[in-house]
């Protein structure tokens, strides 16, 4: 999808990470869950209220705050998302959700 790939570019990682976590997280729908409020890339304490199919410009705007994310936690993991290293880039799987690498 073309906004993956604007998104990632803009911001310098993979685009195929930004499809990986929305499809982990919502299966690519282009939709707001219903079953929560934390929108397609399952952002904690997002309060997004919308429901029904996601318009493009909010979906390029839950994919920056899915990178905002990616990027907080570079910083706070202190790791940089590289293209070439899979163990960089399986960080930064890892630590997406807060988990534990262990």
């Amino acid at each position: 999808m073309h906004i993956y790939k604007e998104v990632a570019e803009r911001n310098g990682i993979p685009w195929q990470m930004l499809a990986a976590i929305h499809y982990k997280e919502h299966n690519l729908e282009m939709t707001w869950p219903d079953y929560n409020n934390d929108g397609p890339y399952q952002i904690k304490n997002s309060n997004i209220t919308k429901r029904g199919a996601i318009s493009a410009e909010d979906f390029e705007r839950e994919t920056e705050r899915a990178v905002e994310v990616l990027k907080g936690n570079e910083r706070n993991y202190r790791f940089t998302i590289n293209e070439s290293d899979d163990k960089t880039i399986k960080r930064a799987f890892f630590v997406y959700n807060s988990r534990s690498e262990e």
